[in-house]
């Protein structure tokens, strides 16, 4: 009856173990230009941060949409998985990514990986997920184009195929194509003071004149 007993305490201690690990709290964190020169290439990285590293990331899966699709080209050959679920080119991780046009000027990614590694090597609280290649197109007017950008439907799991929850359910960007670079805000404070400075000199130096005539 003990060792029953003993058992049964600890399978309820592993499964809480693991229950605990697989509600640790993550975010999606998505890395783009603000803005980009037309005929340029740009990357758009997603990743994860706040990863248990106890638990592990053994497959993930999400959309990324973005606007307008008749005006950036995706770049296939310029885009890629991160390595933190293992070696896709050892056959350690399967990938998946599927382009689907949704009308409305709209293109949505799907993208999967799924780790073929058991049990998982140790990873990093930060893992980089997916890095997009896009192309900025050079027929547009200065500041007229905008790409707009969403991710989300996240589905995360760890290596036993537990779920793993998000602490957002989406995130967004905007990316601007432009030609004219915009004055930074620090040279325009700049231009700023030194009006201000010769302004207060030359009333400094009327006034000045003034006391001296009376």
């Amino acid at each position: 009856m003990k060792f029953h007993h003993a058992v049964r305490l600890s399978v309820v201690i592993v499964s809480l173990f693991y229950m605990a690990l697989s509600h640790a709290t993550l975010i999606i964190t998505l890395d783009a230009p603000l803005k980009v020169m037309p005929n340029t290439n740009f990357e758009v990285i997603i990743a994860l941060e706040g990863l248990d590293p106890t638990a592990g990331l053994g497959a993930f899966s999400f959309s990324f949409s973005y606007t307008p699709r008749d005006n950036i080209n995706f770049l296939a050959h310029a885009s890629s998985f991160g390595d933190g679920l293992g070696d896709v080119s050892l056959g350690e991780a399967l990938i998946g990514l599927t382009q689907t046009d949704l009308g409305v000027d709209v293109k949505r990614l799907d993208v999967f990986e799924f780790s073929l590694l058991f049990p998982l090597p140790l990873q990093a609280a930060n893992l980089t997920l997916l890095t997009l290649g896009f192309y900025a197109p050079g027929n547009t007017n200065p500041g007229s184009l905008q790409m707009g950008i969403l991710v989300n439907n996240f589905v995360f799991g760890d290596s036993l195929g537990n779920p793993l929850s998000l602490d957002n359910d989406q995130v967004g960007a905007f990316v601007i194509i432009t030609e004219v670079a915009e004055p930074s805000i620090l040279l325009l404070l700049s231009v700023g003071l030194l009006s201000l400075q010769w302004t207060r000199r030359y009333s400094r130096a009327c006034y000045k004149t003034r006391a001296d005539r009376l």
